[in-house]
């Protein structure tokens, strides 16, 4: 097929070149590239020598929208149980208010990742951008979904229930999103991410030991990090339940070399409690070798599951 366009230019003394195309009022849509590379002596091919490098980029047809919408939330953090209500405003481009539009909305909901060390959490949680758009990255559980209309003003108010049941104790982030689509015009589309935490407080590990021996005792100290000014964090019930897993082998008949299974094995649970300062420490003694699981929670006072996963190796 016959390039659209095709030109040789001179190198700078820098090594640049600088050049540009423009497409045709009758340019064909779709993906199209762009390749720049040496040619050869006879300047009818690409010299072997030099390697070509090339971008893509997609030529489509362009309407102008008549409209936008915005989701507009009063904060991008709150705690479970908080009462939460978002707006969303339409407006044409004229500046008039998008009045009587349908719109419709869906809040979405996945785990937040939060950082299993105290320190890491201290130093990284002060600098998250509030845009919290790794939320994509996992899968997702529904919230609620529903329409409004837009008032005289173009604008919908949406009250949302923060507390949701699938979140087993873990920090969410709610995408909250927005569309109109009239049929008559182009339509429009938007999104905005909070972060909702599980409780009032979060759990996180002090200590960066990787294990222990087995029979030997594994102490693994702990703090309480609340998430806001002056809740307190003394004398809190913890509970954690501990799982092992571990691989053993087994010789299966006719059989030349061993296979392997995994078993998973759950240990009594353990009762603790924080001191004044908010620090507690698990401690118990393993007596089998394998992967540990160690899942430590809390009840706020709003009623709210917290809970932290952390791991270790018995050896």
């Amino acid at each position: 097929i016959p390039p659209l366009f095709a030109k040789n230019y001179s190198v700078s003394a820098d090594g640049t070149i600088n050049g540009e195309y423009k497409l045709p009022a009758d340019a064909k849509t779709g993906n199209h590239s762009l390749t720049v590379g040496v040619p050869d002596q006879n300047g009818e091919y690409w010299d072997p020598d030099w390697t070509p490098d090339n971008i893509s980029f997609e030529v489509e047809f362009f309407r102008k929208p008549e409209y936008s919408i915005d989701v507009v939330v009063p904060q991008t953090e709150f705690m479970s149980g908080d009462k939460l209500s978002f707006q969303v405003r339409g407006s044409y481009f004229s500046g008039q208010p998008l009045a009587g539009q349908n719109i419709k909305y869906r809040v979405t909901a996945s785990d937040f990742y939060e950082y299993e060390y105290a320190m890491d959490q201290e130093w990284y949680g002060k600098n998250i951008d509030d845009r919290y758009r790794y939320n994509y990255w996992y899968g997702s559980n529904n919230v609620t979904e529903g329409s409004a209309i837009l008032d005289n003003s173009g604008q919908a108010e949406i009250e949302l229930n923060t507390k949701v049941d699938f979140n087993q104790g873990r920090s969410q982030i709610f995408s909250v999103e927005a569309s109109v689509d009239s049929g008559a015009m182009e339509p429009s589309f938007a999104r905005k991410n909070i972060l909702v935490f599980a409780g009032e407080y979060g759990i996180y590990r002090k200590d960066y030991r990787y294990g222990v021996k087995v029979n030997t005792a594994l102490n693994m100290p702990l703090v309480i990090i609340p998430n806001r000014a002056n809740k307190k964090v003394d004398g809190l019930n913890l509970t954690a339940k501990i799982r092992r897993i571990d691989w053993v082998s087994y010789q299966e008949e006719n059989q030349k070399y061993l296979s392997y299974k995994q078993i998973e094995e759950d240990l009594p649970s353990i009762q603790f409690k924080s001191d004044n300062q908010g620090n507690a420490n698990l401690s118990f003694v393993p007596t089998k070798t394998g992967a540990y699981n160690i899942k430590v929670e809390g009840v706020d006072s709003r009623g709210n599951i917290i809970s932290k996963t952390f791991y270790t190796y018995v050896s």
